[in-house]
């Protein structure tokens, strides 16, 4: 069996590496338009900051009281259909909450399911997270 071990806290060497790693991936996504085609129904937007993200303890509710364990990640871009993440590591989880001002006084929170992954770097996954509602204000985990 497996053994559980919550996702590691972002470093100040892992945020300048994700900085770096943004900057290339926009990169070579800008040399790349054009040539492939996409399945995407919606514009992607840059949105790059640090977000929250809260994994329930189960699939099934989402309440503060089911978190199991939270972390930060660096959000890529936003549509209105998800948002693209980059973490340090390989996270297994499909269901989340994720804060995407979570500096902000007022908070937004949505559910998200991952829908693709791949590694990006040797230390770098990048996720994709489809957005399937807005957590309700009673319902959003709270932030430590």
């Amino acid at each position: 069996m497996e053994q559980f071990s919550p996702p590691a806290p972002l470093t100040d060497s892992q945020d300048e590496a994700a900085i770096r790693l943004l900057n290339d991936l926009d990169h070579w996504a800008d040399r790349c338009k054009g040539h492939y085609s996409t399945k995407r129904t919606q514009p992607r937007n840059a949105f790059r900051q640090r977000v929250a993200v809260f994994v329930p303890d189960g699939y099934t509710a989402f309440a503060e009281k089911t978190v199991r364990y939270s972390f930060e990640a660096w959000a890529r871009n936003l549509s209105s259909g998800g948002v693209s993440l980059l973490y340090p590591g390989q996270l297994k989880f499909e269901k989340a909450i994720v804060c995407l001002s979570p500096d902000q006084e007022e908070k937004r929170f949505f559910y998200v399911r991952t829908c693709r992954n791949r590694r990006v770097s040797q230390d770098f996954w990048e996720y994709g997270m489809q957005f399937e509602g807005v957590v309700e204000d009673g319902d959003s985990p709270s932030l430590d």
